[in-house]
């Protein structure tokens, strides 16, 4: 959207930055209705904005962010988002019952500022928040969970981590299922572990791990399942997500390629099971 908003008010790469903007004080349009280059910047930041407010899975987020005493000992109450700051992200939703939005925000409390960067999914017709965080002051908070140990730890392995340089996918069955799940035994399921382009460019996660099982999807939703990959010459090898939704917003994953396997499990004692997927080592199909 913002590259997008860039592009509408025809800004030379060199027009962008915001000294040589205002040094040259160029006159461009905008719909076709002319506006000083100061103008139409100050309606590239507030448009920006304006459209994250737009979004269905704003008002949640913004809850959880006030909710967060981790962050609110930081900045202080209430934590609104600044009307002018760089925003930027997306959204998307399909008959008003599911869609995602990632945004990134500029926001600020009583005492302090930060960005504040989320990811949201709508499933029948409600919005979760499934992992959001604060940067502020070069460290990062995290707000979902708020004050979990997942975004700490996350950052530091994902320091250690290689990148992803090839896909994996393999078709398997369910060899098997315990507790509240709907999955069975013998059903067919698939696997990919995919790199995260994204990797070294603010997200400490190397690999997107997806498990489905028929249309149900039992890891890896719309715009979830990043995590830390070991590698092996470019190669996936193991993958594991420890937390569930007793204290994250996913469930947990073990994944282990050389041994054929994946595990989907969760930790909530509302909805505990564990899920295990196979697949016959090539040349034994």
């Amino acid at each position: 959207m913002i590259a997008r908003m860039a592009n509408d008010i025809n800004l030379s790469p060199g027009d962008r930055d915001s000294s040589s903007i205002f040094r040259n004080k160029k006159v461009l349009t905008w719909g076709g209705i002319a506006v000083g280059v100061p103008v139409a910047v100050v309606l590239y930041l507030f448009l920006g904005g304006f459209m994250a407010r737009c979004d269905g899975a704003y008002p949640l987020a913004m809850k959880e962010v006030n909710s967060c005493k981790a962050v609110t000992d930081k900045l202080g109450q209430p934590i609104e988002q600044k009307l002018f700051g760089r925003s930027w992200g997306s959204s998307s939703t399909s008959g008003g019952q599911s869609g995602t939005a990632q945004w990134s925000v500029a926001v600020a409390g009583p005492n302090g500022s930060g960005r504040y960067s989320y990811a949201a999914e709508l499933h029948g017709g409600a919005w979760q928040v499934l992992r959001a965080s604060l940067e502020v002051e070069d460290k990062q908070i995290s707000v979902v969970p708020c004050g979990g140990e997942w975004l700490e730890k996350s950052i530091e392995a994902g320091k250690n981590s290689k990148p992803l340089l090839q896909a994996f996918g393999e078709k398997g069955t369910v060899a098997a299922a315990t507790g509240k799940t709907s999955v069975k035994a013998g059903d067919a399921c698939e696997v990919s572990v995919t790199p995260n382009a994204e990797f070294g460019k603010g997200s400490p996660y190397n690999c997107r791990v997806v498990v489905r099982c028929g249309p149900k999807v039992l890891y890896g939703w719309e715009s979830a399942g990043y995590t830390n990959c070991e590698t092996e010459e470019g190669m996936p090898t193991t993958a594991k997500d420890p937390w569930g939704t007793a204290t994250d917003t996913d469930p947990q994953v073990e994944v282990d390629l050389p041994r054929n396997r994946v595990v989907v499990s969760d930790d909530n004692p509302a909805s505990t099971y564990t899920v295990e997927i196979t697949w016959p080592a090539p040349g034994q199909e």
